[in-house]
């Protein structure tokens, strides 16, 4: 491997000069302020060109200048100014065309701090490792898992499986209102059906008309009050006819009494009698004529029994008003069906994106080994984050920054105070035999910025670069 065997900074940030050789693992100690960290960023800056600062030129100079050599004759050097960054890249002397892409091609990333990765709460040290995951989900990807839905508006420029949850989240809701409507509808098509009888047959009675059959139970009425009001007159008319009678007999009665009584008005009564006898006799003809053929109409008609008609036209009412139930009972069921539907097919893509993350990340190039996801929890060789103790957190976190450390193999830790001295032995004995340079700071009640590079169990002087004895920190 190759590794930085000089580093020089000028004014940058916290240094003012510093030079010094680093060995494979290189402690830069002091208090807070003393610029442990600036070293690190001086490596990040000269190499990435990152700036994690708005300003990086120490405040006590006027340009920044930071050199580092590898021990492969590749020498990078950068001089900041308050307007630019100049970088100049050589190899055995000779300048190098296209520096930045160089430089990008041999050095990976700088950003994954793995005593940060172990700081931090196991949702968020889940959340890291899915985001080193490389994954991209696209409209047109997300399309064409989900056939012709329409997709909700999310960002599909970030993480792939951030992506997916929102998906699942839209899906997963839209899901839960179809099927609170569905539980609507099914209670709506119970009330209604539940009003019909099993045996109830609609088509029976949707084309009757229950105008017709109150038609014909008017009819019959109407019949029936016309027997009786016959009957009633042909009884008036015998009435009448009776008293007329009896008065003609009054009449006759009189008229004798007054023919023997009144000789001289003979004639003139008469002439009344013979009169008033004529025209009785004319309206009892008529009146008997009347009578004949209401008779005659009695002796040729029977009384209708309505209550049948009456129960019959009562059903048909009840049964029409059953047919206008069981068609909205009916129109219950093609929605209740239509969201039963519509549920079953939100299901399947909710189980469809909710198997995506772990489709995804099993075909990816995952940071660590044994990375996989179920059920959204983020699993590492089967157990969850936050069941891991310190120490596998802290080697899963080695895992990933070795991968993302590029082909220089260059890897940068600051702050490892925070461990307990246990998981700071296991730590340092982790990163010791590996191929990869480490750079760690570590703060200290040292006054003075204070370097320590190790090789092996052997110290190296830091000016010279020479091996020396001593014991391991």
């Amino acid at each position: 491997m190759s590794k930085i065997v000089n580093l020089q900074i000028k004014g940058f940030l916290g240094i003012k000069e510093i030079e010094f050789k680093p060995g494979k693992i290189n402690y830069i100690m002091g208090k807070n302020g003393a610029g442990k960290t600036s070293i690190l960023e001086a490596i990040e800056k000269v190499l990435s060109n990152n700036d994690r600062r708005t300003r990086v030129i120490n405040e006590k100079s006027d340009k920044a200048e930071i050199l580092v050599e590898l021990d492969n004759g590749l020498e990078v050097s950068r001089n900041i100014t308050e307007k630019n960054s100049y970088l100049t890249v050589k190899k055995d002397g000779f300048t190098q065309k296209a520096p930045q892409t160089l430089l990008n091609n041999l050095f990976g990333s700088f950003s994954f701090n793995p005593i940060d990765f172990v700081k931090e709460k196991p949702k968020r040290q889940a959340e890291i490792l899915l985001e080193l995951i490389d994954i991209k989900v696209d409209e047109t990807t997300a399309k064409n898992w989900l056939g012709n839905e329409s997709l909700p508006l999310i960002d599909f420029s970030q993480h792939g499986l951030k992506v997916i949850e929102e998906l699942y989240k839209e899906f997963y809701e839209k899901r839960r209102d179809v099927n609170s409507e569905y539980k609507v509808l099914q209670g709506e098509y119970t009330t209604e059906i539940n009003k019909v009888p099993n045996s109830f047959d609609p088509e029976e009675y949707r084309k009757v008309s229950l105008k017709d059959k109150y038609g014909q139970l008017q009819k019959a009425q109407q019949h029936n009050q016309s027997i009786e009001s016959s009957t009633q007159f042909l009884k008036n008319l015998s009435m009448k006819a009776e008293n007329l009678i009896d008065k003609k007999e009054r009449i006759e009665e009189k008229a004798e009494s007054e023919i023997q009584n009144l000789l001289n008005q003979i004639e003139n009564i008469k002439e009344n009698r013979d009169k008033q006898l004529a025209e009785m006799e004319n309206e009892i003809d008529a009146l008997n004529e009347k009578k004949e053929k209401g008779q005659e109409f009695l002796n040729n008609s029977e009384l209708i029994d309505t209550s049948r008609l009456e129960k019959e036209v009562e059903d048909f009412e009840e049964k029409k008003e059953l047919v206008g139930t069981y068609d909205r009972a009916q129109d219950k069921k093609k929605e209740m069906e239509e969201k039963g539907q519509e549920s079953d097919r939100l299901d399947n893509i909710v189980n469809l994106l909710k198997a995506k993350p772990k489709e995804l990340i099993e075909s990816a190039n995952l940071p660590i080994e044994g990375l996989t996801v179920e059920n959204n929890i983020v699993l590492i060789h089967s157990r969850p984050i936050k069941d891991l103790s310190t120490g596998e957190k802290l080697k899963n976190a080695l895992e990933i920054a070795r991968k993302a450390a590029g082909p220089l193999k260059l890897i940068n830790i600051d702050g490892i105070e925070i461990l307990d001295p246990e998981n700071r032995k296991l730590f340092l004995k982790e990163i010791e035999n590996d191929e990869f340079q480490y750079f760690v700071t570590q703060a200290t009640d040292d006054e003075e910025l204070k370097i320590e590079a190790r090789q092996g169990e052997r110290y190296i002087d830091p000016l010279t670069g020479e091996i020396i004895e001593g014991e391991a920190i």
